[in-house]
């Protein structure tokens, strides 16, 4: 019972720490658009086991506002998550 609550846990945990990487690095890239990586969270120093979590751009756009990128939870692990994303600032 414990190590099931451990692996549900941990699942969740990464699936929020992914989710909440990718919408970091959309509000970056809308405020920084000619940059291409958000700066390390260090608040995921905090959250043991996804001190690594990281998203990286793997294509930009820039003319038409769109990235594409990969989350990855550990240190060389395949990333978890690629997607495409328009950044365009709100109107």
């Amino acid at each position: 019972m414990n190590i099931r609550r451990s692996v549900t846990q941990s699942s969740v945990q990464g699936r929020l720490i992914a989710e909440g990487l990718t919408q970091r690095q959309i509000a970056y890239q809308r405020t920084h658009p000619s940059l291409v990586v958000a700066p390390v969270d260090k608040t995921l120093s905090k959250v043991n086991g996804f001190e690594d979590a990281q998203a990286r751009v793997v294509a930009l756009d820039v003319p038409q506002q769109t990235i594409e990128m990969e989350v990855s939870l550990y240190s060389g692990a395949p990333p978890i998550r690629r997607r495409g994303i328009r950044y365009a600032p709100l109107p």
